[in-house]
C-alpha cells in the first residue's frame, strides 16, 4: 500500500481530526446535559440562589447584591456562576440545560481558544492536536464542564486568565519591538 498522501497531507488530517475529536467531544458534552449527573445538593442550593437572584434581585435570604451565597445547610457559594448564568435564566427561562449551558460553553470557548493560541504560537498542529486529545480525554475536565458547582467555574475563569496573561505578554513584545525598547 501506498502511504505517501497521508504524508503529504498530514497537517490536513491532523486539522480534520481536531476538529472532529472536538465535535464528538461537543455532542458528549451536551448529551443529556439537563438530566446527568442527577442534581446535587449544593447545585440544588445554587439553583434556587440563581432563581432568586434573577427573579427578584436578591438571594434567598432577600440580601440585594451578595458577595457570597450562605447557603441553607450552612456551607455557601460564590456568585461567580450566577453572574454569567443571570441573564440566560433571565432571557430564555429556568430549566437544567439553560442552568447548565453556560458552563459547557465556557468550557468549550476555552478549550477551543487554548489550542487556537498552542497553534498560532507554536505553527504546530500536532502540538495543538495533543492538546486537544489532553482536553477530551481528560475525566475531570468533562465532570466541571457538566456539573455546576462554584468550584467548578474557578479552572475555566483560571484558564481564561492565563490565556489572557499569555497574549498580553506577546502583546507587549510586540509593542516592545515596534518602538524599539
Amino acid at each position: 500500500m501506498n502511504f505517501i498522501w497521508i504524508k503529504k497531507y498530514r497537517k490536513q488530517l491532523l486539522l480534520c481530526a481536531t476538529i472532529v475529536l472536538f465535535i464528538l467531544y461537543t455532542s458528549l458534552l451536551l448529551f443529556k446535559i439537563a438530566s446527568v449527573p442527577t442534581l446535587f445538593v449544593d447545585e440544588a442550593n445554587y439553583i434556587n440562589e440563581v432563581i432568586s437572584q434573577a427573579h427578584f434581585g436578591t438571594d434567598i435570604h432577600g440580601l440585594h447584591d451578595p458577595v457570597y451565597f450562605s447557603s441553607v445547610w450552612g456551607q455557601g457559594q460564590s456568585i461567580l456562576y450566577s453572574i454569567i448564568v443571570r441573564p440566560v435564566i433571565r432571557i430564555w427561562g429556568f430549566s437544567f440545560f439553560a442552568f447548565r449551558f453556560p458552563m459547557a460553553f465556557l468550557s468549550l470557548l476555552l478549550i477551543i481558544l487554548v489550542c487556537f493560541y498552542i497553534l498560532r504560537i507554536s505553527k504546530n498542529v500536532v502540538a495543538a492536536f495533543f492538546m486537544m486529545v489532553a482536553f477530551t480525554t481528560a475525566p475531570g475536565w468533562f465532570a466541571v464542564s457538566r456539573w455546576v458547582l462554584d468550584a467548578n467555574i474557578a479552572p475555566i475563569i483560571l484558564g481564561f486568565a492565563l490565556l489572557a496573561l499569555l497574549c498580553f505578554f506577546e502583546m507587549k513584545k510586540t509593542v516592545q519591538n515596534f518602538f524599539g525598547f
